[in-house]
């Protein structure tokens, strides 16, 4: 994953050490530790030069880096909902094709439909309950009526043929990080100063003083508190 975020952020233009070290090591988690180490950078830099993933160049006389041809493909793949599926199945995973009854229910009452939904996991997941069938006919559901609204006024004629996949790919444990951080909740009523202090540590890392960071670990104490105050009383 790591080095996904290496190749994904050489994907729009060359860059330094320097320039790699202060945009990846400046990620935060919600604890507001670094995501990602001045170390395991290195270490990851070292492995995609062997690997030929990326290149040595250099810019304006200094030492940058690059695309490799095979980190090109391998970015392809990264982006592609295929990958994924790809590597589940390597690791002897699971698929529940039609898993949903909404489909099977309308076809068979002699109406159209349009929308199949599959579900591909790891083995490890096989006995968590996730998502069920009624779970998913409410997400089919949902994607119809969307469609319906989003093209009430768009031309329909002349189309004969027209498939499209939404992919959605489910890391379980980084979804359960996110459950425990209360991400979605806390992104909904974030501050305008804590997000205005979250982009400036992304825009412009070298500007971030010490004291930015005391005001962001103070603002997000007091969103979680929010959070809590909510939670004891729902």
């Amino acid at each position: 994953m790591n080095q996904d975020k290496i190749l994904k952020s050489l994907q729009s233009e060359e860059k330094s050490y320097t320039q790699l070290k202060l945009e990846l090591t400046s990620k935060l988690t919600p604890e507001l530790k670094p995501a990602f180490s001045s170390a395991t950078l290195a270490k990851h830099i070292k492995e995609l030069l062997a690997t030929r993933e990326i290149e040595p160049a250099i810019q304006n006389g200094k030492r940058v880096y690059k695309l490799g041809d095979k980190g090109i493909i391998n970015l392809g793949d990264i982006m592609l909902a295929a990958n994924y599926l790809k590597n589940i199945k390597k690791r002897g995973g699971i698929i529940q094709y039609d898993y949903s009854h909404l489909e099977g229910s309308i076809v068979s009452s002699s109406l159209p439909w349009g929308i199949s939904s599959h579900l591909v996991m790891d083995n490890d997941l096989k006995n968590i309950k996730l998502l069920t069938r009624e779970d998913v006919a409410d997400i089919e559901e949902l994607i119809f009526n969307k469609i319906k609204h989003n093209i009430k006024n768009e031309k329909q004629k002349g189309i004969s043929k027209g498939n499209f996949q939404l992919g959605i790919n489910v890391d379980y444990v980084q979804l359960l990080e996110s459950i425990n951080a209360d991400s979605l909740e806390y992104y909904a009523i974030m501050s305008k100063e804590e997000g205005n202090l979250l982009s400036k540590i992304d825009d412009d890392p070298e500007s971030v003083t010490s004291e930015d960071i005391k005001r962001l670990e103070s603002l997000r104490e007091k969103t979680y508190k929010k959070i809590r105050n909510k939670n004891k009383h729902s």
